[in-house]
Formats: structure tokens, C-alpha cells, sequence
């Protein structure tokens, strides 16, 4: 990358600097990279494309404490309805739990 196209990333915020003792890794020898820059994915599930920030990078890896490794793979939306299925599949679990217990043999 030239210097000069840093540079610009930096000032407009779509390159950010790591601060590597803020990033988790469980791997040996992680490969932790200088910047955090804004990337495209193709999300897993609906396949459309999206920008996956530097800043969204960063609160990621440095204040939620994801992994490294991890990498973005659902949109919004998707992530969204995701958040909601696993929501009701959980309600449905605690509710049939909570049926077995009230069941006396």
C-alpha cells in the first residue's frame, strides 16, 4: 500500500491502526494485521454484498473480544433475523423445560 493511500485512510477513517493488546487470539503464532481496513463480504445467507467497516473492525476485535481469525459473514438484516431465530428457538427450549419440570410421574 503507498504511503500516500494510507495516509488517506487514515484521515478519513477508512484505514484505522491496531492496538495489538486489545486483540484475543487463540491461535500460536496469530497473524495480528497493522490496520484495520474497510472490507467487502458477500454475506453467507442472502449473498449480498456489504462494507464491513475498520471502525466496525475495531469494536469487534478491541472492545467485544472477538478473535482475530473472525471475520464478518452476515449482513445486517441477517444477522438481525439470526439474532430472532436463535431468540424463539431458545423460548421454545426454556418453555419445554420448564413444562418437564410440572410434569409429576
Amino acid at each position: 500500500m503507498e504511503r500516500q493511500e494510507l495516509l488517506a485512510g487514515l484521515k478519513n477513517g477508512t484505514i484505522i491502526a491496531v492496538d495489538r493488546s486489545k486483540v484475543f487470539s487463540r491461535s500460536v503464532l496469530p497473524t495480528i494485521p497493522d490496520y484495520y481496513r474497510d472490507s467487502l463480504f458477500t454475506c453467507k445467507d442472502c449473498g449480498a454484498q456489504e462494507l464491513w467497516t475498520a471502525k466496525q473492525q475495531q469494536r469487534w476485535y478491541e472492545e467485544q473480544g472477538g478473535e482475530i481469525e473472525a471475520i464478518a459473514i452476515r449482513c445486517r438484516a441477517c444477522r438481525r433475523k439470526e439474532q430472532l431465530r436463535k431468540e424463539a428457538a431458545r423460548k421454545i427450549h426454556l418453555d419445554g423445560l420448564a413444562r418437564k419440570r410440572n410434569v409429576k410421574p
